[in-house]
């Protein structure tokens, strides 16, 4: 038992904190860790994880050109995300690695377009976990005076956010995924990749509700286990340590580089300067993307760059609500679940309004409505505000369950 207890102590918290510069990064491997109750199980599972997305990529199983071509490899892979973002992030860098590399027989696929399709299962097996368990906690002003109940709220409103956010996935990954293919060759599209998500998405989301649901017992249960005895000292010290150093090296070093070049080349005021363009150049860099991401559902370049601007608009209108605290202040005064009910309301009286006053055949009225709705969630969720999963930690089991956070 001590190998097993050793590697999972490993897996859960010493690898999140090598990491604890980057807090996403870092709640991501560490989300899941419910399983570290059961040493052998919290040991094995991110590396069966990873090993089984190298498996799908490379053996296919029963996939095509891309991977929403198998209906029942996208609910196998979206189950084990479901346990846990980790897990999930584990699947995903197996999966490319197979589908890119070890995977022989790939048919010409637009690289573009390929890179969409693995941020579109990053979103379904990573994000959409993590996010399911941000939004709950996001209720905790309601949840909270429920007393013994509290749980089994909080583990519904998680299983119900799930199943929103897999169903909205579903419906917006087909569109997105063609441009793997020449979208100006529309006739040598096949439409088989995205038959079965299109043709059955309640297959997906009901995998979503009973994986989540899964989770939240499973999360529930390990707080009743007698707690493993923690592991003295740091487990695989070298390992961890060398981890540390490549990191380290890996976003120091470059950024370290930068960082004396601009001392000697550029003047002082200058500096102040591109400090203070520096988020809008972020900005610029998600809004580019955006566009590349969209690319599937634009009609030419010339949209896509129309997108792009519209998008940065919309982002830089978000970062200066964010810096106008008056604004931002009654803005988040408002909990932001009923901020983000108003929202969807009214990007969906609009949308609804846009979509059916337009008879043409193309994606453009779902694209002007998307517009509009992301405008709107803009202004009432200004950046550098943060909710209540951002200011209340995520709820952990006790340190006599073994999983509390070092």
């Amino acid at each position: 038992m001590k190998p097993f207890r050793q590697l999972s102590y490993w897996w859960w918290y010493a690898l999140p904190v090598v990491f604890r510069r980057r807090p996403l990064l870092s709640g991501v491997l560490r989300d899941g860790n419910y399983l570290a109750a059961v040493p052998p199980l919290g040991a094995v599972a991110p590396i069966a994880a990873f090993c089984g997305g190298i498996v799908i990529g490379w053996a296919r199983l029963g996939q095509g050109d891309i991977y929403t071509t198998s209906l029942p490899v996208m609910i196998a892979m979206l189950a084990v995300g479901s346990l846990g973002a980790a897990l999930g992030l584990w699947l995903w860098v197996g999966f490319v690695l197979g589908d890119l590399w070890l995977w022989t027989g790939a048919p010409p696929r637009h690289f573009g377009g390929l890179v969409t399709a693995y941020l579109l299962l990053l979103i379904l097996v990573v994000v959409i976990p993590l996010g399911a368990g941000r939004l709950r906690r996001e209720f905790s002003f309601i949840t909270r005076r429920l007393g013994p109940l509290q749980a089994i709220a909080e583990g519904a409103l998680q299983v119900v956010f799930a199943v929103l956010l897999v169903y909205s996935w579903a419906h917006a990954a087909p569109p997105l995924i063609r441009s793997i293919y020449d979208l100006h060759n529309a006739g040598l599209n096949p439409v088989g990749p995205f038959a079965p998500l299109q043709n059955h998405p309640g297959q997906l989301v009901s995998a979503a509700a009973i994986a989540t649901a899964v989770r939240v017992t499973a999360e529930m249960l390990s707080r009743s286990l007698a707690a493993p005895p923690q592991p003295v000292g740091r487990p695989f010290p070298r390992l961890t340590d060398a981890i540390s150093r490549r990191w380290v090296a890996v976003t120091s070093g470059p950024r370290a580089t930068i960082r004396r070049l601009v001392l000697s080349l550029v003047p002082p005021h200058t500096r102040a300067v591109f400090r203070g363009i520096a988020p809008i150049l972020v900005v610029i860099v998600q809004a580019v993307v955006a566009a590349i991401m969209l690319r599937g559902i634009l009609a030419g370049s010339g949209q896509q760059v129309l997108v792009g601007a519209i998008i940065a608009g919309v982002l830089l209108l978000r970062l200066l609500f964010g810096r106008l605290s008056p604004v931002s202040r009654v803005i988040t005064a408002v909990p932001v679940p009923l901020r983000l009910l108003l929202g969807w309301f009214i990007a969906s009286v609009i949308a609804r309004s846009i979509i059916n006053a337009s008879s043409q055949t193309t994606f453009t009225p779902i694209v002007t409505s998307a517009m509009i709705g992301l405008g709107i969630l803009a202004l009432l969720m200004p950046r550098g505000q943060r909710g209540v999963a951002d200011r209340e930690p995520a709820r952990r089991s006790p340190p006599s369950h073994g999983t509390e956070q070092p």
